[in-house]
Formats: C-alpha cells, sequence, structure tokens
C-alpha cells in the first residue's frame, strides 16, 4: 500500500492542524496520557521527508520549539 502525494500532501495537512490545536488550545487528558503530540510530531516530520526528500526544512524549525515545549509541559484543553 502507498499514498499518492496528493494523499500525503492532505495528511500533512491534517497532521499540522491537529498538532498547532494541540500546542495552541491544549490536549486532552488522553491525548496527554498516550503521548499523542510527539507522535504526531515524530510523523508528520517522517510525511515531510516523504514529500520533500528531508524534515530539515524552515516550517519544521520555526514550529519544532513550540512543540517540544507542549510535549515539555503539556497543557490541558479546556472544555
Amino acid at each position: 500500500m502507498s499514498f499518492t502525494k496528493l494523499e500525503l500532501y492532505e495528511v500533512n495537512d491534517a497532521l499540522h492542524e491537529v498538532v498547532s490545536r494541540m500546542c495552541e488550545q491544549g490536549q486532552t487528558d488522553i491525548e496527554i496520557r498516550e503521548n499523542s503530540l510527539a507522535h504526531l510530531w515524530s510523523a508528520s516530520k517522517k510525511v515531510t521527508v516523504m514529500l520533500l526528500g528531508d524534515a530539515d526544512t524552515p516550517g519544521i524549525k520555526n514550529h519544532e520549539p513550540t512543540v517540544l515545549a507542549a510535549i515539555a509541559d503539556p497543557k490541558r484543553l479546556e472544555r
């Protein structure tokens, strides 16, 4: 099984939206317990490599400090 380039771009966009939400708005208790943000960030970087051949991009570099901070000290999503 493989993804088309367009499918990978859609997966990348979806990952970016969820990672951004987790960083900006917070994470659910289950997301925090399961370390979901770390897994999604890893997947996002892998998809970027699949699309561009390298994860050393300006977007990754720019977003990584925020993501790593949210992984280290997760904010709970307010209901």
